[in-house]
């Protein structure tokens, strides 16, 4: 068959003819709404991407502010306990740079963005309450009579009472001596100061354990006032006038002290010793749990502003595939195949972006390759944002099982790998060790060099347990200066190898502050499954031998 003649090609009078007309025509109007489906999209999806950078650009700054919040958080904990100067301005400075971060980030804010100006404007003002109930509370804690309302009593009245007792007591004392009734003024000085010293210990007791009860220091108390006051008046038939004016401010001066002491008596709970922190839960404690709360709305809007833009540019892409397919329904196989190609190149993978973050984060979906710019842009802003909330969450996840202050894991994470270590010993037929170690003598360095020192030991006690263990074991600290070791595929030979040159690195002295320190350490190993086949029994054992161990003088002790 010859091949037709080109004037037969354009013959409209001919099917072939009116087909390549229609064809031509259809390839011009699929090129023409191709141009303005071309234009459209890539307006909205340069919109979409302009909104994606400025979210990217919101939920960085918001990352920030968090992390600079939560120091500021940490600063203010220990502000409670230490009212230093360093301390206040760490804090102080913190704050300033959150608000100022807060306000950076309020004026970055387009005016589409007004619901989340709002939110951030009422995060703003809780920190500026926080800031202004921080400085209260460091006021406070810097002056003693108002954080410690007992120290008003002991030095209006019973400090006053006690010197004029004294000073009584003194000048009777001058005037009865060589006289067969001296000793008793003597033995009532010797009492009386036995009950100032027990005085003196009950508001240190009820200073830092508010909460338990002082009854036998209290009987102890009432027992020598009743001694002093039967010989004040074994002594009332002495004429000298001196010793009787003296006898008289004695018995004045025994009255206002027990007046103090009994205000004393009245302050029961925490509250009433510790006013700083009735101050911390009630005022305090409420506006950081409104800021977290802003912290938790800000992030939620975050998180829909971007499902929202991203449907918006899935939703478009939506449109014009339909639209397209219309005009494919009309033209010829060009049109087909340039629709085809727009699904391959454009609309796949928006769409394959779309379901990747619909199921972030519990589904991975591989992202699309493409060689558009916009979308590969897209993709990239995408792919960041995906690494800015794991790496984000995996940090959340390590603080959650990390002692802030040794870095050792913490109780929490301790017992879990400990969970999880006993079924896979069951299935191995493998043994392991568990060992509690508790450092000897430590309180002595908190009561006289003060908590930080203490904190400083303990970082350094994490320290060298943690290289004193071998690599497969698991180092941990269990609470306050207690700490734990779980020894995987461990006999007891191995387990008392690895505790006797932990208890040795520990009992080593340390070097603060130009202060040697030392303590002692008393360690209890358990064994299993020989001392149990659960977490709880096999802690017990350990427990119960460390304390052995402590009892005859530190050192290590198998349970028995």
């Amino acid at each position: 068959m010859p091949w037709p003649s080109f004037r037969a090609w354009f013959d409209f009078r001919t099917l072939r003819g009116r087909y390549l007309g229609i064809t031509l025509l259809s390839v011009l109007f699929v090129m023409a709404c191709a141009l303005i489906a071309h234009i459209h999209s890539r307006r909205e999806i340069d919109k979409g991407y302009r909104h994606l950078a400025l979210l990217r650009e919101t939920i960085s700054q918001f990352t920030g502010i968090e992390d600079t919040l939560r120091h500021a958080d940490e600063h203010l904990a220990v502000l409670l306990f230490t009212p230093s100067e360093k301390e206040h301005g760490a804090w102080h400075r913190h704050m300033e740079e959150v608000l100022g971060q807060v306000k950076a980030l309020n004026r970055g804010l387009v005016p589409s963005h007004e619901s989340l100006r709002t939110l951030v404007g009422a995060f703003m003002a809780d920190l500026h309450t926080l800031m202004d109930k921080g400085e209260i509370l460091y006021r406070m804690r810097r002056d003693p009579r108002r954080t410690f309302p007992v120290f008003s009593i002991l030095q209006d009245i019973t400090f006053q009472a006690n010197i004029a007792f004294k000073g009584a007591a003194r000048t009777a004392m001058e005037a009865l001596e060589g006289d067969p009734r001296y000793p008793i003024l003597a033995e009532v000085r010797i009492l009386w100061g036995d009950m100032t010293f027990w005085l003196a210990v009950y508001t240190l007791n009820r200073l830092f354990d508010p909460e338990t009860s002082q009854d036998a220091l209290v009987h102890n108390i009432d027992l020598l006032r009743e001694e002093i006051l039967k010989r004040l008046k074994a002594l009332e038939g002495v004429d000298i006038l001196e010793v009787q004016d003296a006898l008289e401010t004695m018995r004045e001066a025994e009255r206002r002290w027990m007046e103090g002491f009994r205000e004393v008596l009245k302050l029961r709970t925490l509250e009433d010793w510790r006013r700083d922190v009735a101050f911390y839960r009630k005022e305090i404690g409420p506006v950081i749990e409104r800021v977290h709360k802003h912290i938790d709305a800000i992030d939620a809007h975050l998180a829909e502003m971007l499902s929202r833009d991203v449907e918006g540019l899935s939703g478009a892409a939506r449109l014009a595939s339909m639209f397209l397919w219309s005009i494919a329904l009309l033209a010829s196989g060009i049109a087909l195949a340039g629709f085809l190609y727009m699904e391959k190149t454009v609309l796949h993978p928006i769409e394959r972006l779309a379901r990747a973050l619909r199921g972030f984060p519990e589904r991975k979906i591989a992202l699309p390759r493409t060689d558009i710019e916009e979308i590969r842009s897209l993709i990239d802003a995408y792919a960041l944002m995906t690494w800015i909330v794991s790496r984000r969450h995996r940090e959340l996840e390590e603080e959650a099982q990390r002692d802030p202050l040794t870095g050792l894991l913490n109780r929490r994470a301790f017992l879990y790998h400990l969970s999880q270590l006993i079924p896979q010993s069951l299935e191995a037929g493998a043994s392991f060790a568990l060992i509690m170690i508790d450092l000897d003598g430590f309180k002595a360095i908190n009561d006289t060099y003060g908590h930080a020192m203490g904190d400083a030991f303990l970082k350094e006690a994490g320290k060298r347990l943690a290289a004193s263990v071998r690599d497969v074991d698991i180092p941990a600290r269990y609470g306050g200066d207690e700490f734990v070791v779980l020894l995987p595929f461990a006999d007891e030979a191995q387990a008392v190898a690895v505790c006797q040159r932990v208890t040795e690195a520990l009992k080593r002295p340390v070097q603060i502050q130009g202060k040697t320190l030392k303590v002692g350490a008393s360690a209890g190993i358990a064994l299993f499954p020989r001392h149990g086949q659960d977490g709880e029994a096999l802690i017990q054992k350990a427990d119960a031998a460390m304390y052995q161990a402590k009892r005859a003088g530190g050192g290590c002790r198998v349970a028995s």
